[in-house]
């Protein structure tokens, strides 16, 4: 048993006493986050929003999804700028959220899978994310099927509750699925292109696999075994992953399938024991020398008359998705022939395309004779080749007519004009936005030249200011001057006038004014006697 059978699941029986408030339940869960700060929260049919509101309120990244236009439009409405709310899962943007909230929403779906692939291709589920699952859709052994999916997305931390009789909660956490699903594909993960890219090559198998004994090299999640099994005398999936393999022996079981795990390239399986060996994304995944024991491996496997079926992705279109650390070796289309030559005098390599077309007939997907570029000014080599398909055999290989297949889940023409719609709308809103922008940049300019204005009319005042305490220091100290002076007279008055009087006390002084008296007295009388005048 591996560390991730070991999860620690809980399935609580009676009810949480919450009165069947799936509200309370919400809050809750929010408060486990306590105080951490930069969180976000995803709500998958959010409605008009009072969850997201309530986590707004303590400063989460909120977004939604609501089908209803309606609604969606009522909850865009009243939680404004604060959320992000959109129509489906894949209108939204890759994030990994700390809180994803599915509020009755998985019966609403055709497989409960659907929604948590879309999330997880999205990278919107990590490891440390807790899925609050509630349901009212309660039948007998509901909380078992729910536990028993969110295992089998390889969630680790599982509680499982009762509201009521008719209410359901569970929290997860601990999933790696998006890793697990990173290099192996399970269908309904991933974009549609990789359904494109790695289904077909079975369905190209299967019209060759008709009663024999098959063996599926490399299997992976076992899909492609599965679907060879439905035509197969028997199948055997082989891989070296055991988590691939558990995914693999849950999901298809079926009499006359068996997974196998070997970690010897197949050395321990019985030689000339299968009539058809598939092997689809795996040569790419190891070194030049793992290669060619590989390729001898499988023709040690195959009956003389056997055929081998074996892909690699063609290097200059798996460069168009980046860097990819799984592939160790790609290979041009002569490189892979050169591969396969020596362990089988007969190859043949098709090439795989993905193109858009346009089909005429009474049947529109049966009966395809020919062939052509829709305008015949177009070069086929624009396009290039998505992967090389190789059919390898020790005698001469049947002829084996081109086939196409067709996505009839797929409404090309409605898909194109939705997206076109969506497309013209994201401009408009990146217009909107950019007219916004700059509305606001050319405001800012106007507000900071008004403040360099303010500041230019603040540093006069400021220097206004100044000559004003600088002219009133001056006055002060002239102020202070003059009262020195005033102070420095008054002394000096008051000396003279102590001095004054000290002189009219004086007896000399005295004197000097009965002589003045006395000699105007006597000349007023000597005028009056011998003049006869008077005053």
């Amino acid at each position: 048993m591996n560390d991730r059978d070991q999860s620690h699941t809980r399935v609580m029986e009676g009810r949480e006493d919450l009165a069947g408030n799936s509200t309370e339940v919400v809050t809750r869960i929010l408060d486990r986050f306590g105080g951490r700060t930069a969180l976000s929260v995803l709500e998958i049919g959010c409605g008009p929003g009072a969850n997201l509101a309530a986590a707004g309120a303590r400063g989460w990244q909120c977004f939604g999804v609501e089908v209803s236009d309606q609604v969606r439009a009522a909850a865009q409405h009243q939680l404004g700028e604060a959320a992000y709310i959109v129509k489906s899962i894949p209108d939204l943007f890759a994030h990994k959220f700390d809180l994803v909230l599915m509020s009755d929403v998985l019966e609403r779906y055709p497989s409960p899978y659907h929604p948590f692939y879309e999330l997880f291709s999205l990278g919107a589920i990590a490891p440390d994310t807790v899925v609050l699952v509630t349901t009212s859709d309660v039948k007998a052994g509901a909380a078992e099927s729910l536990v028993d999916l969110l295992r089998r997305l390889r969630f680790t931390e599982i509680d499982v509750k009762s509201l009521s009789s008719t209410d359901l909660f569970a929290t997860a956490s601990g999933s790696d699925f998006e890793a697990f699903m990173h290099e192996r594909y399970v269908p309904g993960t991933w974009s549609r292109i990789a359904a494109y890219e790695h289904i077909p090559r079975y369905s190209l198998a299967k019209t060759l696999a008709a009663g024999k004994a098959v063996l599926d090299f490399g299997c992976g999640t076992g899909y492609g075994a599965a679907m060879l099994a439905d035509v197969a005398k028997d199948v055997t999936g082989l891989d070296i992953d055991e988590s691939a393999l558990a995914w693999a022996r849950q999901t298809h079981g079926v009499p006359n399938l068996a997974f196998q795990r070997h970690d010897d390239l197949g050395a321990t399986l019985p030689a000339a024991s299968f009539d058809l060996v598939t092997c689809f994304e795996m040569i790419e995944h190891v070194d030049h020398s793992t290669q060619q024991r590989t390729v001898a491996s499988i023709a040690r496997l195959l009956r003389d008359d056997g055929l081998l079926i074996i892909s690699t992705p063609n290097p200059e279109t798996t460069k168009l998705y980046g860097a990819n650390p799984y592939h160790i070796r790609e290979m041009t289309e002569v490189e892979f022939h050169q591969l396969l030559s020596p362990s089988f005098p007969h190859v043949r390599i098709l090439r795989q395309h993905v193109r858009p077309g346009v089909t005429f007939g009474q049947d529109a997907d049966r009966g395809i004779v020919r062939a052509m570029p829709l305008d015949t000014a177009q070069n086929e080599a624009s396009a290039p080749t998505m992967a090389f398909i190789a059919l390898c055999a020790r005698q001469p290989i049947p002829e084996v007519p081109d086939c196409a297949f067709f996505d009839h889940a797929s409404d090309y023409v409605g898909d194109f004009i939705d997206q076109d719609r969506k497309t013209q709308a994201a401009r408009t809103e990146a217009y909107t936005q950019r007219a916004r922008a700059h509305a606001v940049e050319v405001q800012y300019r106007i507000v900071t030249a008004q403040r360099d204005e303010t500041v230019v009319q603040l540093n006069l005042a400021h220097k206004a200011k100044n000559e004003l305490e600088h002219a009133k220091n001056e006055i002060e100290q002239a102020k202070n001057h003059v009262e020195r002076q005033l102070t420095a007279t008054v002394a000096d008055l008051d000396v003279l006038r102590r001095i004054r009087q000290d002189e009219l006390s004086s007896p000399r002084f005295l004197a000097r004014q009965l002589w003045h008296a006395t000699r105007t007295r006597l000349r007023s009388i000597i005028r009056v006697r011998f003049l006869g005048k008077s005053d």
